[in-house]
């Protein structure tokens, strides 16, 4: 956000940053009316360089460990709110979820990671998109930790291919770059659930 990139000393000039932070009704009609609003807006990208320069990744908690996703398989982060179970479904689908109409699975990404870190009750959902051509699922994480850039040339490989793809640090913290078609593609979905339904027989 805006106040990430202030932190980082960019130089944003004030009407950007406030555009950024969204400007209050007032002035963004005076703006508006002296033609200025566009103006601001296409040059956004130009003035503020930190921001587009390159992939950025959601860290957030699961399973007692932070991860980060890149932003290009997120859609939206939400409250989780009713959960709607079903029957005789795997460990890892808490059941279903409706969010602005649209009915989602709810994974618990913990377990399909495998976790066995401390149960934390979670309260927060990411609405992601292992690719374009992939249906939409709702994520169940423990919290949020902001934004990271994502520098490849930062990140220390996996050992083995998994559902890590590296590790990197942010705000003094190890995070683990979550790699999306391994976790929670439509064939990553169907082996955990052969799985699961061999360990219940």
């Amino acid at each position: 956000g805006a106040r990430e990139v202030a932190e980082e000393g960019s130089p944003i000039p004030s009407a950007a940053a406030l555009m950024a932070l969204g400007l209050p009704e007032r002035l963004r009609a005076r703006l508006d009316s002296i033609g200025d609003l566009d103006r601001i807006l296409q040059s956004l990208p130009r003035l503020a360089p930190a921001v587009e320069q390159g992939p950025r990744l959601l860290v957030f908690r699961a399973g007692g460990s932070s991860w980060g996703l890149p932003m290009e398989h997120v859609r939206e982060v939400e409250r989780v709110g009713k959960v709607t179970a079903v029957p005789g479904a795997p460990a890892f689908l808490r059941g279903l979820v409706n969010v602005r109409g649209e009915i989602l699975p709810l994974l618990d990404l913990a377990a399909l990671l495998g976790s066995s870190g401390p149960a934390v009750a979670p309260g927060r959902l990411i609405v992601a998109q292992a690719s374009p051509g992939e249906p939409r699922v709702a994520l169940l994480v423990e919290e949020f930790n902001g934004l990271a850039p994502l520098r490849e040339e930062e990140v220390t490989p996996a050992p083995q291919p998994g559902p890590c793809r590296g590790t990197l640090e942010h705000r003094g913290r190890q995070v683990r770059w979550l790699d999306a078609a391994a976790v929670f593609g439509s064939d990553a979905l169907e082996r955990a659930a052969q799985l699961a339904t061999g360990s219940m027989g």
